[in-house]
């Protein structure tokens, strides 16, 4: 761990106990995507800026492209949420 980044003074850091253990891991909701039914392969434009704002920034992710393996999807979130997804786990926000 440095304190400019990969360069500089720098020293190893071991944790004891891992710094974060998955509680739980569910979904949050679930997924049907429908695929273009053009199978072309041409230049796209996606308009970010014409979606809609949704309310989760979780739940109401927009697919963009997607795949078997992963997907790339766009949310312009208009609160928080309660849980959060670190690592792509789920976790609950601790009231602190």
């Amino acid at each position: 761990m440095g304190n400019m980044g990969f360069v500089g003074p720098s020293s190893l850091v071991y944790h004891v106990h891992q710094p974060t253990q998955v509680l739980s891991v569910e979904p949050v909701k679930e997924l049907s995507w429908v695929a273009d039914w053009e199978a072309t392969f041409r230049n796209r434009h996606f308009f970010t800026s014409r979606l809609s704002a949704t309310r989760s920034p979780t739940a109401d992710r927009i697919p963009l492209l997607f795949n078997a393996d992963v997907a790339l999807s766009f949310v312009q979130p208009l609160e928080d949420d309660d849980i959060l997804l670190p690592n792509g786990c789920k976790e609950t926000k601790s009231s602190t």
